[in-house]
């Protein structure tokens, strides 16, 4: 039970750090920017951040917002 739960979340955040354009790896990927965006209102202790990345295999860009609680840890 446990191991399949582990390769799901392995399977997910993987998928989650591709291209959504081209679906190219992780490595293919650069954060180009990130922006401050403020507290979220349901959870004052959790930072709201704007993370830009570029593919260098397609040159597509995006956004993703990400959650950081005040210890730094990534919540999505």
């Amino acid at each position: 039970m446990h191991n399949g739960f582990i390769l799901y979340l392995i399977i997910i955040g993987n998928q989650s750090s591709k291209c959504p354009k081209c679906k190219a790896n992780y490595f293919s990927i650069t954060k180009t920017k990130e922006d401050y965006l403020g507290n979220d209102f349901a959870n004052p202790k959790k930072h709201i951040f704007r993370n830009y990345y570029r593919c260098r295999k397609c040159n597509h860009e995006w956004a993703k917002d990400i959650y950081r609680s005040k210890n730094n840890q990534h919540q999505f």
